[in-house]
């Protein structure tokens, strides 16, 4: 039988998206000493592909999330990103005080990066904004000032 296929099919290019926020929620962690951690949620989004009926693949969707053990499993959406099969571009979804401090926005598209270079910078404005450190910061207040209520 003859391959057909390419020799360096395997070979692989650019870092998903998606684990550049699991590293990202790994490092929260270790930085509030697992008080306050991160999640990575992949989610189906039934959104098509911008590029019409070419694949019949779906949006890929992915949550980062912030949970809170010592709150009763406390969760907090922080933002979410979507991308399609090629991973770049990617869509971040994120709250109105996070969009407005990350700057100028195209209103049809919203926050895209168009590669990986572009992903990080956004990511960093994301994860170093008034809005995130405040709910992190919220969240650790309350997570280690409190006494357990959870017990009778």
């Amino acid at each position: 039988m003859t391959d057909l296929w390419p020799a360096d099919l395997a070979t692989v290019g650019a870092k998903p998206p998606s684990a550049i926020l699991q590293e990202q929620a790994a490092l929260l962690g270790r930085k509030t000493k697992n008080i306050v951690r991160a999640e990575v949620l992949r989610r189906a989004d039934p959104t098509p592909s911008s590029r019409g009926d070419a694949h019949l693949g779906i949006q890929f969707m992915y949550l980062f999330v912030l949970h809170a053990p010592a709150l009763g499993d406390y969760r907090f959406r922080l933002f979410a990103i979507t991308h399609d099969v090629d991973l770049y571009p990617v869509q971040f979804l994120v709250d109105d005080a996070i969009a407005q401090e990350i700057g100028p926005i195209n209103a049809k598209e919203g926050i895209i990066a168009r590669n990986e270079e572009q992903f990080t910078s956004i990511l960093s404005q994301v994860l170093r904004s008034q809005k995130t450190r405040k709910v992190v910061q919220s969240i650790l207040s309350q997570s280690t000032a409190q006494p357990d209520l959870d017990q009778p």
